[in-house]
Formats: C-alpha cells, sequence, structure tokens
C-alpha cells in the first residue's frame, strides 16, 4: 500500500468514525456519553445538534476522501478542524471537565489532522489526472 493510499485511507476512516459517533450520539445521546464517562445534560438537543455537526463533517471528509485532489480544500479544514478538536478536548480534560480517558480521543483527533495535513500537503504537488 503507497503512503499516499494510506494517507487517503485514514481520511476514509475519520470520516466513518464521524458519522458513526455523531449517529449514536443522535440515536441514544445519554448511553453513548455516560459510556465515555461524561455526564449527559439534562436537555440533549445540545448533544444532539452537536451529532448532526459531527455527522455533516463526516459525510464532506468522506466525499473528500472519494476525490481528495479535488476537494483538498476539504482536507485542509479536516486538518484543521481535528487539531481544534484535540485542542479543546485536552483543554476540557485539563480543566477537569471531561473524564482522563478522554485524552485518547485527543490524542487519536491529533493523530489525524498530522495525518489529513500531511496528504494535503502531497495533494498540493500532485496535477489534476490523480486517481488513487
Amino acid at each position: 500500500m503507497s503512503f499516499d493510499r494510506l494517507l487517503r485511507w485514514a481520511l476514509f476512516a475519520g470520516a466513518i468514525i464521524d458519522i458513526a459517533f455523531g449517529g449514536s450520539v443522535l440515536v441514544a445521546g445519554g448511553p453513548v456519553l455516560r459510556l465515555m464517562d461524561i455526564v449527559p445534560p439534562a436537555d440533549l438537543v445540545y448533544a444532539q445538534l452537536a451529532a448532526l455537526l459531527s455527522i455533516s463533517v463526516g459525510l464532506s471528509f468522506f466525499v473528500a476522501a472519494r476525490e481528495p485532489l479535488r476537494h483538498r480544500p476539504i482536507i485542509n479544514v479536516a486538518a484543521l478542524t481535528r487539531f481544534g478538536a484535540a485542542a479543546l478536548l485536552a483543554w476540557f480534560v485539563g480543566r477537569g471537565s471531561m473524564p482522563r480517558q478522554i485524552y485518547f480521543l485527543a490524542a487519536g483527533e491529533l493523530v489525524l489532522g498530522i495525518l489529513h495535513g500531511v496528504y494535503s500537503r502531497r495533494l498540493g504537488g500532485m496535477k489534476e489526472t490523480y486517481t488513487s
């Protein structure tokens, strides 16, 4: 497997994780959040809105993974989103708002952000005929 193919599959994997997580919170927000050791809010509407955002972001990343050269700007957004999520999650854990095991989620977001950023840089030097 080529390195570019691995980077593309990382984009697919991240998209699928975002869609699956958002879908599970949308359908069963309380149990999913409790499973993560997060106290669900009294009104799940905000968690469900965030779940819809996670699903829509995941879908856009999935579209970018299907035609990466054509949708390279979305891959840039994916990298920035992952970095932001990693920083925000780490900050929440650091101030005691989320359990310590969320650091693993933050680390995963950071790794995906790095992979997406590398992929976008590599795509920047390719011609429009790139298909992988």
